[in-house]
């Protein structure tokens, strides 16, 4: 199932898309005091559960109208007295203390979700959220998904069977 804005608002439930490809690289670096600058970051094993996203899950799916696409819908509960929330994705099991991951979105604290449809097919990501409050990001446990690998019938060019099925 392919979400959107619209079918969500009517839930009452926002949820944002990010139609951007990300290259993984080092983050670019950001002045001191900066809320994005590591230091202003309380990673999950520091912090107090209360000040952390919780209830994090990921329906990652093969689209049923669009052959080959996909998409990851990622959820949590936000903090009641937080500002902001962040979405950061990495491929890397450390990457987040390397500082090798990407942030997908920065969202008002009443957004619950987020759908990404830019993942590699079969990578394996880690993932997080977290929250802004006063001028300190609260990190939440790291999750993990693997995007899924969806098939595709299409004819090849060279006029190779169009019955046999490709990775997309």
């Amino acid at each position: 199932m392919k979400y959107s804005v619209t079918q969500t608002v009517c839930a009452v439930v926002f949820f944002a898309t990010a139609p951007t490809i990300y290259a993984w690289s080092q983050n670019p670096p950001r002045p001191p005091g900066d809320p994005g600058y590591p230091e202003a970051i309380v990673p999950s094993e520091k912090g107090r559960p209360e000040l952390q996203a919780s209830d994090l899950s990921v329906e990652a799916e093969c689209s049923p109208i669009y052959a080959g696409e996909r998409s990851a819908l990622f959820r949590w509960t936000p903090v009641p007295r937080g500002q902001r929330s962040r979405l950061d994705v990495t491929r890397y099991y450390d990457g987040f203390e390397r500082g090798e991951f990407h942030t997908l979105a920065t969202v008002d604290q009443s957004t619950l979700g987020f759908e990404w449809t830019e993942g590699e097919p079969a990578a394996a990501y880690h993932w997080r959220v977290l929250t802004l409050i006063r001028d300190k990001w609260y990190a939440s446990e790291t999750a993990y998904y693997e995007e899924p690998v969806c098939v595709v019938d299409e004819e090849e060019e060279d006029g190779n069977d169009p019955n046999r099925l490709r990775d997309r």
